[in-house]
């Protein structure tokens, strides 16, 4: 298991998942975080919902919230996750 430095912060997480530096990139998809900076992503920043989606540890409550989104691409990546 992988395991890398929490995310604090729904800026710190999408400034990682948008950087050019695959070792951030990493990180915003393996990081854990708070389930209120998850639910600021969605609200904030609605095109890196997909992305939200694809975290390994994003909770089981977000992507409640991610299988009722508009975006087919969103729901496409909350169905092939195994919570």
């Amino acid at each position: 298991m992988i395991k890398v430095e929490p995310v604090t912060s729904a800026e710190e997480w999408v400034r990682l998942r948008s950087s050019d530096d695959m070792d951030e990139q990493h990180r915003a998809a393996w990081a854990e975080a708070p389930l209120e900076m998850w639910l600021e992503v969605i609200d904030r920043f609605p095109d890196m919902r997909e992305w939200v989606a694809l975290n390994k540890y994003v909770p089981s409550e977000v992507l409640s919230v991610l299988m009722l989104d508009p975006d087919p691409r969103v729901r496409h990546f909350v169905a092939l996750r195994r919570k």
